[in-house]
């Protein structure tokens, strides 16, 4: 299928953040695992609907049995579907994240130098907001400086 093939498209350079849209895994796939979710949440109450309105009457427990190993594999299958579904939002995320950090640090350094003397601070406040997402403690000479 046609759909499912993307690698065919052209694809944006690295600077561009609309390289998430690209990605394998993207929003289509999130939509499709979406609907089949909705889709499947519906097991649960049809079948409690069937099991009062035929059922319980009849006493069929045959079918009872078949209906309850459906709804269990809905479950199971709505299960997986909803983990897929949070990978792949969760790598999209990290993606983006990256690549948009990539894309501010290439303009950081593509910048021009007289851009940064004239603001002679540029430095250590990216190197602060940098060493705290890390983790890590400011270096000393920053820290120096920032004082």
């Amino acid at each position: 299928m046609r759909i499912f093939n993307r690698k065919d498209k052209a694809r944006p350079g690295p600077g561009h953040l609309s390289a998430a849209a690209f990605m394998p895994g993207g929003v289509f796939d999130i939509l499709v695992a979406s609907v089949f979710i909705n889709v499947l949440a519906l097991a649960a109450p049809l079948a409690l609907m069937r099991v009062f309105d035929r059922m319980v009457p009849g006493q069929d427990v045959r079918s009872l049995i078949w209906l309850a190993i459906g709804v269990g594999g809905a479950l199971l299958l709505e299960t997986l579907l909803r983990l897929g579904r949070a990978y792949i939002g969760g790598w999209m995320g990290a993606r983006f994240e990256h690549q948009s950090r990539c894309g501010a640090i290439e303009r950081l350094l593509g910048a021009a130098t007289t851009d940064f003397e004239k603001r002679g601070d540029a430095f250590k406040a990216i190197a602060g907001v940098l060493a705290k997402e890390a983790g890590a403690p400011m270096p000393a000479r920053v820290a120096e400086e920032a004082k």
